[in-house]
């Protein structure tokens, strides 16, 4: 386990790239089913965190007449997203890496990028969790920051992926997101 941590962090300081990482099928169930679990658990503590700054978020929304009502329509939410987030994110770099003829290197590069993602968000989730309980007018910018952290990381990995220039790399990882962003939200409209 600690290599494993050791390596991703290594990927999020942008020191290596997926090259490094191990091919197998078996590590990559495991870091995507770890990333859904972390990435549910930190949006239902921010959402809590969210919901005990602003109580009136209850009073807003009719349908959510209840702080488990709210809850529960939050784990929904988060989990539908989360798995299509990963699901947008997949097709797309493959389809990328088709296109450049690095195919092979997919199971590599979206083991890295899941794994880096898995590891920035259990950081950010500590981050953000502390900053709404220090002070919630922070957390917006901390967010921020986080996010720019993670477009860059991913614009790493598909820099040496793809064998494009950086700048290139973080293009394409802008695109990424944004566009699992979009089919995410509205995944659950």
């Amino acid at each position: 386990m600690t290599p494993l941590l050791v390596l991703f962090w290594r990927i999020c300081s942008l020191k290596t790239g997926p090259e490094s990482v191990p091919t197998s099928v078996l590590l990559l169930g495991l870091i995507i089913v770890a990333n859904t679990l972390v990435s549910i658990l930190v949006s239902t503590v921010i959402a809590t965190a969210v919901l005990a700054a602003d109580p009136t978020l209850l009073e807003q929304n009719p349908d959510l007449a209840t702080h488990d009502a709210y809850s529960t329509a939050v784990l929904f939410q988060t989990l539908t997203q989360v798995i299509v987030s990963q699901a947008t994110v997949a097709g797309t770099i493959f389809l990328f890496l088709n296109l450049m003829g690095h195919a092979n290197r997919f199971p590599r590069t979206i083991t890295a990028i899941f794994g880096a993602d898995l590891f920035i968000t259990s950081v950010s989730g500590v981050i953000i969790f502390l900053a709404f309980a220090i002070n919630p007018a922070m957390a917006s910018i901390i967010v921020t920051l986080l996010m720019f952290w993670s477009l860059t990381v991913i614009g790493f990995i598909l820099h040496k992926a793809l064998g494009v220039h950086i700048g290139f790399g973080i293009a394409i990882s802008l695109f990424v997101v944004i566009f699992s962003l979009a089919l995410s939200t509205w995944a659950v409209i």
